[in-house]
Protein backbone atom coordinates (compact mmCIF):
# COMPACT_ATOMS: atom_id res chain seq x y z
CA UNK A 1 0.00 0.00 0.00
CA UNK A 2 1.52 3.33 -1.08
CA UNK A 3 1.50 6.61 0.85
CA UNK A 4 -1.65 7.98 -0.77
CA UNK A 5 -3.56 4.76 -0.17
CA UNK A 6 -2.52 4.80 3.49
CA UNK A 7 -3.69 8.40 3.79
CA UNK A 8 -7.10 7.61 2.28
CA UNK A 9 -7.49 4.60 4.59
CA UNK A 10 -6.67 6.49 7.79
CA UNK A 11 -9.83 8.41 8.66
CA UNK A 12 -8.86 9.39 12.22
CA UNK A 13 -7.28 12.66 13.13
CA UNK A 14 -6.15 12.51 16.74
CA UNK A 15 -5.07 15.54 18.74
CA UNK A 16 -2.63 14.56 21.48
CA UNK A 17 -3.85 13.42 24.88
CA UNK A 18 -7.48 13.10 23.85
CA UNK A 19 -7.94 16.76 23.02
CA UNK A 20 -9.93 15.71 19.94
CA UNK A 21 -12.96 15.55 22.23
CA UNK A 22 -12.76 19.33 22.51
CA UNK A 23 -11.23 20.49 19.25
CA UNK A 24 -13.31 20.41 16.09
CA UNK A 25 -11.25 19.03 13.20
CA UNK A 26 -14.15 18.52 10.81
CA UNK A 27 -13.42 21.82 9.05
CA UNK A 28 -10.10 20.60 7.61
CA UNK A 29 -10.27 20.33 3.81
CA UNK A 30 -7.84 17.48 3.20
CA UNK A 31 -8.54 17.31 -0.53
CA UNK A 32 -7.72 20.95 -1.38
CA UNK A 33 -5.41 21.30 -4.42
CA UNK A 34 -1.65 21.09 -3.80
CA UNK A 35 0.10 24.33 -4.81
CA UNK A 36 3.84 24.86 -4.50
CA UNK A 37 4.58 27.83 -2.16
CA UNK A 38 6.44 30.85 -3.48
CA UNK A 39 9.88 30.86 -1.85
CA UNK A 40 12.62 33.43 -1.48
CA UNK A 41 15.89 32.55 0.24
CA UNK A 42 18.53 34.83 1.69
CA UNK A 43 21.68 32.80 2.17
CA UNK A 44 25.36 33.47 2.87
CA UNK A 45 28.27 32.60 0.62
CA UNK A 46 29.64 29.04 0.77
CA UNK A 47 26.37 27.89 2.30
CA UNK A 48 24.80 25.04 0.34
CA UNK A 49 21.08 25.20 -0.45
CA UNK A 50 19.37 22.49 -2.47
CA UNK A 51 15.74 22.23 -3.52
CA UNK A 52 14.60 18.88 -4.89
CA UNK A 53 12.11 16.05 -4.74
CA UNK A 54 13.13 12.43 -5.09
CA UNK A 55 12.13 9.00 -3.88
CA UNK A 56 15.28 8.66 -1.80
CA UNK A 57 15.00 8.88 2.00
CA UNK A 58 15.59 12.48 3.01
CA UNK A 59 15.08 12.76 6.76
CA UNK A 60 15.66 10.54 9.78
CA UNK A 61 12.26 11.58 11.11
CA UNK A 62 9.87 8.67 10.64
CA UNK A 63 6.19 9.15 9.74
CA UNK A 64 3.51 8.24 12.25
CA UNK A 65 1.34 5.72 10.45
CA UNK A 66 -1.51 6.31 12.91
CA UNK A 67 -1.71 10.05 12.32
CA UNK A 68 -3.72 11.63 9.51
CA UNK A 69 -1.48 14.71 9.17
CA UNK A 70 1.70 12.63 9.04
CA UNK A 71 0.22 10.38 6.36
CA UNK A 72 -0.89 13.47 4.43
CA UNK A 73 2.71 14.64 4.44
CA UNK A 74 3.98 11.34 3.08
CA UNK A 75 1.34 11.25 0.37
CA UNK A 76 1.58 14.82 -0.91
CA UNK A 77 5.09 16.07 -0.12
CA UNK A 78 5.79 18.75 -2.74
CA UNK A 79 9.04 20.43 -1.69
CA UNK A 80 12.35 19.61 -0.02
CA UNK A 81 15.12 21.97 1.05
CA UNK A 82 18.55 20.92 2.29
CA UNK A 83 20.74 23.56 3.91
CA UNK A 84 24.36 22.68 4.69
CA UNK A 85 26.48 24.88 6.93
CA UNK A 86 30.19 24.14 6.24
CA UNK A 87 32.65 23.25 9.00
CA UNK A 88 33.84 26.07 11.25
CA UNK A 89 31.76 28.71 9.45
CA UNK A 90 28.95 31.00 10.64
CA UNK A 91 25.97 31.54 8.32
CA UNK A 92 22.53 33.15 8.39
CA UNK A 93 19.71 31.77 6.23
CA UNK A 94 16.26 33.35 5.94
CA UNK A 95 13.52 31.49 4.05
CA UNK A 96 10.24 33.27 3.17
CA UNK A 97 7.35 31.04 2.10
CA UNK A 98 4.13 32.51 0.70
CA UNK A 99 1.35 29.92 0.43
CA UNK A 100 -1.55 30.07 -2.00
CA UNK A 101 -2.89 26.56 -1.42
CA UNK A 102 -2.23 23.30 0.41
CA UNK A 103 1.32 21.95 0.49
CA UNK A 104 3.64 19.58 2.33
CA UNK A 105 7.39 19.79 2.54
CA UNK A 106 10.58 18.90 4.38
CA UNK A 107 13.58 21.00 5.40
CA UNK A 108 16.89 19.52 6.51
CA UNK A 109 19.54 21.64 8.22
CA UNK A 110 22.96 19.98 8.33
CA UNK A 111 25.28 21.93 10.64
CA UNK A 112 28.72 20.43 10.22
CA UNK A 113 31.40 20.25 12.90
CA UNK A 114 32.17 23.55 14.62
CA UNK A 115 29.73 25.55 12.48
CA UNK A 116 27.20 28.16 13.56
CA UNK A 117 23.82 28.56 11.86
CA UNK A 118 21.04 31.11 12.28
CA UNK A 119 17.93 29.98 10.40
CA UNK A 120 14.63 31.87 10.19
CA UNK A 121 11.67 30.40 8.29
CA UNK A 122 8.70 32.73 7.74
CA UNK A 123 5.36 31.28 6.60
CA UNK A 124 2.58 33.52 5.28
CA UNK A 125 -0.44 33.24 2.99
CA UNK A 126 -3.30 30.77 2.99
CA UNK A 127 -3.03 26.98 3.07
CA UNK A 128 -6.12 24.81 3.74
CA UNK A 129 -3.55 22.20 4.82
CA UNK A 130 0.15 22.86 5.33
CA UNK A 131 2.51 20.19 6.67
CA UNK A 132 6.17 20.89 7.36
CA UNK A 133 8.83 18.55 8.75
CA UNK A 134 11.97 20.36 9.87
CA UNK A 135 15.04 18.41 10.92
CA UNK A 136 18.27 19.74 12.44
CA UNK A 137 21.39 17.60 12.53
CA UNK A 138 23.95 19.37 14.72
CA UNK A 139 27.38 17.80 14.49
CA UNK A 140 30.03 18.00 17.24
CA UNK A 141 30.51 21.48 18.72
CA UNK A 142 28.14 23.13 16.25
CA UNK A 143 25.61 25.78 17.25
CA UNK A 144 22.23 26.13 15.57
CA UNK A 145 19.51 28.70 16.10
CA UNK A 146 16.33 27.83 14.19
CA UNK A 147 13.07 29.78 14.23
CA UNK A 148 9.73 29.15 12.55
CA UNK A 149 7.38 32.13 12.33
CA UNK A 150 3.96 30.81 11.37
CA UNK A 151 1.72 33.72 10.39
CA UNK A 152 -0.70 32.07 7.97
CA UNK A 153 -4.27 33.28 7.58
CA UNK A 154 -6.89 31.88 9.94
CA UNK A 155 -8.42 30.02 7.00
CA UNK A 156 -5.39 27.70 7.11
CA UNK A 157 -4.54 24.53 9.06
CA UNK A 158 -0.89 24.07 9.94
CA UNK A 159 1.05 20.99 11.10
CA UNK A 160 4.73 21.29 12.03
CA UNK A 161 7.04 18.50 13.19
CA UNK A 162 10.53 19.48 14.32
CA UNK A 163 13.23 16.91 15.01
CA UNK A 164 16.74 17.62 16.28
CA UNK A 165 19.86 15.57 16.92
CA UNK A 166 22.55 17.21 19.05
CA UNK A 167 25.94 15.53 19.10
CA UNK A 168 28.90 16.12 21.44
CA UNK A 169 28.90 19.69 22.81
CA UNK A 170 26.41 20.77 20.16
CA UNK A 171 23.92 23.51 21.00
CA UNK A 172 20.50 23.99 19.44
CA UNK A 173 18.00 26.81 20.02
CA UNK A 174 14.45 26.37 18.73
CA UNK A 175 11.96 29.22 18.60
CA UNK A 176 8.46 28.61 17.24
CA UNK A 177 6.03 31.52 16.95
CA UNK A 178 2.49 30.36 16.21
CA UNK A 179 0.13 33.18 15.33
CA UNK A 180 -1.92 32.12 12.31
CA UNK A 181 -4.09 29.19 11.20
CA UNK A 182 -7.40 27.89 12.46
CA UNK A 183 -5.84 24.69 13.79
CA UNK A 184 -2.11 24.71 14.59
CA UNK A 185 -0.10 21.74 15.74
CA UNK A 186 3.63 21.99 16.45
CA UNK A 187 5.59 19.04 17.80
CA UNK A 188 9.27 19.37 18.72
CA UNK A 189 11.43 16.33 19.55
CA UNK A 190 15.02 16.81 20.65
CA UNK A 191 17.50 13.92 20.84
CA UNK A 192 20.47 14.90 22.98
CA UNK A 193 22.88 12.21 21.80
CA UNK A 194 26.29 13.59 22.70
CA UNK A 195 27.97 14.47 25.96
CA UNK A 196 27.35 18.04 27.10
CA UNK A 197 24.87 18.68 24.31
CA UNK A 198 22.45 21.52 25.03
CA UNK A 199 19.00 22.26 23.57
CA UNK A 200 16.66 25.16 24.29
CA UNK A 201 13.15 24.77 22.92
CA UNK A 202 11.23 28.05 23.24
CA UNK A 203 8.01 29.26 21.70
CA UNK A 204 5.06 31.62 21.86
CA UNK A 205 1.48 31.25 20.65
CA UNK A 206 -1.04 34.08 20.22
CA UNK A 207 -4.65 33.07 19.67
CA UNK A 208 -7.99 34.78 19.16
CA UNK A 209 -11.42 34.08 17.65
CA UNK A 210 -11.78 30.27 17.43
CA UNK A 211 -8.13 29.33 16.91
CA UNK A 212 -6.94 26.00 18.32
CA UNK A 213 -3.37 25.07 19.29
CA UNK A 214 -1.88 21.65 20.01
CA UNK A 215 1.75 22.10 21.06
CA UNK A 216 4.25 19.58 22.39
CA UNK A 217 7.96 19.43 23.18
CA UNK A 218 10.09 16.41 24.06
CA UNK A 219 13.71 16.22 25.16
CA UNK A 220 15.27 12.75 25.02
CA UNK A 221 18.55 12.67 26.98
CA UNK A 222 21.04 10.00 25.93
CA UNK A 223 24.35 11.85 26.36
CA UNK A 224 25.98 12.41 29.74
CA UNK A 225 25.74 15.94 31.18
CA UNK A 226 23.28 17.01 28.50
CA UNK A 227 20.99 19.97 29.21
CA UNK A 228 17.50 20.75 27.95
CA UNK A 229 15.36 23.81 28.60
CA UNK A 230 11.77 23.99 27.30
CA UNK A 231 9.74 27.16 27.80
CA UNK A 232 6.51 28.20 26.10
CA UNK A 233 4.31 31.25 26.62
CA UNK A 234 0.89 31.86 25.12
CA UNK A 235 -1.85 34.49 25.14
CA UNK A 236 -5.43 33.56 24.29
CA UNK A 237 -8.59 35.59 23.83
CA UNK A 238 -12.01 35.06 22.25
CA UNK A 239 -12.89 31.36 22.17
CA UNK A 240 -9.38 30.16 21.37
CA UNK A 241 -8.04 26.96 22.94
CA UNK A 242 -4.64 25.43 23.57
CA UNK A 243 -2.99 22.36 24.98
CA UNK A 244 0.71 22.06 25.74
CA UNK A 245 2.41 18.76 26.57
CA UNK A 246 6.02 18.51 27.62
CA UNK A 247 8.27 15.52 28.26
CA UNK A 248 11.79 15.18 29.63
CA UNK A 249 13.04 11.62 29.17
CA UNK A 250 16.44 10.70 30.66
CA UNK A 251 18.07 7.42 29.72
CA UNK A 252 19.35 5.11 32.44
CA UNK A 253 22.92 5.56 31.11
CA UNK A 254 22.73 9.36 30.80
CA UNK A 255 24.29 10.72 33.98
CA UNK A 256 24.60 14.30 35.22
CA UNK A 257 21.78 15.62 33.01
CA UNK A 258 19.71 18.73 33.62
CA UNK A 259 16.17 19.14 32.29
CA UNK A 260 13.72 21.97 32.75
CA UNK A 261 10.28 22.70 31.31
CA UNK A 262 7.80 25.49 31.89
CA UNK A 263 4.58 26.67 30.26
CA UNK A 264 2.70 29.91 30.97
CA UNK A 265 -0.64 30.85 29.45
CA UNK A 266 -2.39 34.19 29.83
CA UNK A 267 -6.16 34.23 29.23
CA UNK A 268 -7.75 37.52 28.17
CA UNK A 269 -11.36 36.34 27.94
CA UNK A 270 -13.62 34.07 30.04
CA UNK A 271 -14.22 31.77 27.05
CA UNK A 272 -10.53 31.09 26.27
CA UNK A 273 -9.22 27.70 27.48
CA UNK A 274 -5.68 26.43 28.06
CA UNK A 275 -4.34 23.10 29.34
CA UNK A 276 -0.77 22.13 30.24
CA UNK A 277 0.55 18.60 30.81
CA UNK A 278 4.22 18.49 31.90
CA UNK A 279 5.85 15.06 32.24
CA UNK A 280 9.13 13.66 33.56
CA UNK A 281 10.52 10.20 32.80
CA UNK A 282 13.76 9.67 34.68
CA UNK A 283 15.68 6.39 34.76
CA UNK A 284 18.66 7.26 36.97
CA UNK A 285 19.28 9.31 40.11
CA UNK A 286 22.16 11.52 38.98
CA UNK A 287 20.00 14.23 37.38
CA UNK A 288 18.41 17.61 38.02
CA UNK A 289 14.93 18.03 36.57
CA UNK A 290 11.96 20.27 37.21
CA UNK A 291 8.73 21.29 35.55
CA UNK A 292 5.98 23.81 36.07
CA UNK A 293 2.93 25.35 34.46
CA UNK A 294 0.72 28.35 35.16
CA UNK A 295 -2.55 29.39 33.55
CA UNK A 296 -4.09 32.65 34.64
CA UNK A 297 -5.67 35.95 33.77
CA UNK A 298 -4.50 39.57 33.78
CA UNK A 299 -3.29 40.61 37.23
CA UNK A 300 -5.90 43.09 38.49
CA UNK A 301 -3.35 44.87 40.70
CA UNK A 302 -1.02 45.45 37.77
CA UNK A 303 -3.97 46.68 35.69
CA UNK A 304 -5.07 49.04 38.46
CA UNK A 305 -1.53 50.35 38.89
CA UNK A 306 -1.26 51.26 35.20
CA UNK A 307 -4.74 52.76 34.84
CA UNK A 308 -4.27 54.84 37.99
CA UNK A 309 -1.36 56.55 36.26
CA UNK A 310 -3.28 57.74 33.24
CA UNK A 311 -2.98 54.68 30.99
CA UNK A 312 -6.26 53.49 29.46
CA UNK A 313 -7.37 49.96 30.23
CA UNK A 314 -6.81 48.89 26.61
CA UNK A 315 -3.30 50.33 26.59
CA UNK A 316 -2.58 48.71 29.97
CA UNK A 317 -3.57 45.29 28.64
CA UNK A 318 -1.36 45.85 25.58
CA UNK A 319 1.60 46.66 27.80
CA UNK A 320 1.01 43.64 30.04
CA UNK A 321 0.74 41.27 27.05
CA UNK A 322 3.93 42.61 25.50
CA UNK A 323 5.72 42.43 28.85
CA UNK A 324 4.55 38.84 29.25
CA UNK A 325 5.89 37.64 25.88
CA UNK A 326 8.98 39.73 25.13
CA UNK A 327 11.35 38.44 27.84
CA UNK A 328 11.25 34.93 26.36
CA UNK A 329 12.12 36.24 22.89
CA UNK A 330 14.92 38.49 24.12
CA UNK A 331 16.45 35.68 26.23
CA UNK A 332 17.81 34.13 23.02
CA UNK A 333 19.84 37.28 22.30
CA UNK A 334 18.98 37.04 18.59
CA UNK A 335 18.37 40.55 17.18
CA UNK A 336 17.34 39.30 13.73
CA UNK A 337 14.54 37.27 15.31
CA UNK A 338 13.33 40.28 17.29
CA UNK A 339 12.68 42.20 14.06
CA UNK A 340 10.18 39.52 12.96
CA UNK A 341 8.51 38.83 16.31
CA UNK A 342 8.07 42.41 17.48
CA UNK A 343 5.47 43.43 14.82
CA UNK A 344 3.48 40.23 15.35
CA UNK A 345 3.24 40.79 19.11
CA UNK A 346 2.38 44.46 18.67
CA UNK A 347 -0.30 43.67 16.08
CA UNK A 348 -1.87 41.05 18.36
CA UNK A 349 -1.84 43.47 21.29
CA UNK A 350 -3.80 46.17 19.43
Amino acid sequence: MNAKELFEKEKRFDISYGLATRINTQSITWDAPIIQPNVSVSIGKECFFEESISEKPFLRTKPDTQDKASLYHGAFESYRYRIVIPKHSEKTVIVHQTHEGSSAGSILIDAQEGSQAHIIIVQKGIAPVHSCVLEVQAKDRSKVQCAIIQDLSQESNDFIRCHAEANTEAKIDWFICTRGSSISRANVTNNLLGEESHVRSYGIFLGDNNQQFDLSAKSMHKGNRSISDMHTKGVLRGKSKSIYTGLIDIDEQAYGCNGYQKEHALLLSPTAVADAIPNLQIRNNDVKCSHGATIGRIDEEQLFYLTSRGVTQKEAIQLLVQGFVRPLVSSLNWPALDTYIEPIVEDFSL
